[in-house]
């Protein structure tokens, strides 16, 4: 049986200590998201606690430990290590109110690492008529959020340069919780679920004539590539409903096949028209 001691103090230093290994610290990530986009994302890892990582650090556990808490940037907090016979683990959270929140705090973070501050970040849930489902989508990845760990060693002259590169050995598939669910991504890196249903028309077409009292008149066309299922074809019945005081038609266009319906109707004025429109 293994036995396990918490340390705050050498927290960071022993991670970063086994970070040195010549297989680096592996990392698996969880973000867990509420409604309105506000959470956590926890960036936790395990390295090998051997004689190797013990002897690539200079000045010990005290040295690693001072080293990160010196370079460790505004908005990430590190919980401690704890410290096994066989392994030592701890974990990195990154708290946010919302999702222009967690882009600015991100930016930052990279930053700190050298690496670009502009990540996209992509968060959707709905239950729509036309798209629904659930997509998170990130443009970097866990490894880039501790880009700073190894330059802090470095800097502090607590590894070798030539261990910089052995601090991170790799990513496990991300996970992220929302609504109740759990989604988990097919590859480790940066985070890609998409678990979407999109039913909505691929083209939209819009023609407007200006007729010479004022009035105008107007043609909406939505576009199928291809003759829809009768489930669609009555969710596309269900939307055009609600558009009252207009003509709705269906029809292919001969040319190209495609399934497509319309919406027609006038306008008195040109802020008729807008209002119509909107």
């Amino acid at each position: 049986m293994k036995t396990k001691s918490r340390f705050s103090g050498v927290a960071l230093a022993v991670a970063l200590l086994m970070l040195l290994t010549a297989c680096g610290a592996r990392l698996n990530t969880t973000v867990a998201l509420e409604e309105g986009g506000a959470g956590t994302r926890t960036i936790s890892f395990t390295v090998a606690n051997d004689a190797d990582t013990r002897d690539r650090i200079t000045g010990g556990f005290e040295a690693a430990d001072a080293a990160i808490v010196k370079h460790l940037p505004e908005g990430l907090e590190f919980s401690g290590l704890t410290m096994g016979e066989a392994e030592v683990t701890g974990n990195f959270t990154l708290s946010f109110t919302d999702m222009d929140d967690y882009k600015s705090k991100v930016t930052a973070i990279l930053e700190a690492g050298g690496l670009d501050g502009d990540p996209e970040i992509t968060f959707f849930s709905a239950d729509g008529s036309f798209k629904k489902g659930f997509e998170f989508e990130e443009s970097f990845s866990s490894s880039d959020l501790l880009a700073w760990v190894p330059d802090a060693l470095v800097v502090e002259g607590v590894i070798a340069e030539d261990d910089r590169s052995n601090v991170i050995d790799g990513e496990d598939p991300s996970t992220v919780t929302y609504g109740g669910e759990t989604y988990t991504s097919d590859y480790g890196g940066s985070i890609f679920i998409d678990q979407t249903q999109d039913q909505g028309f691929d083209n939209v077409y819009l023609t407007i004539a200006d007729n010479d009292d004022g009035s105008f008149g107007a043609v909406v066309v939505l576009e199928r590539f291809s003759k829809p299922t009768e489930p669609i074809k009555k969710i596309d019945d269900e939307f055009l409903g609600k558009f009252s005081g207009m003509t709705i038609d269906s029809d292919t266009d001969t040319s190209t096949n495609n399934y497509q319906r319309s919406l027609s109707f006038d306008a008195i004025s040109a802020e008729d028209l807008v209002l119509k429109l909107d």
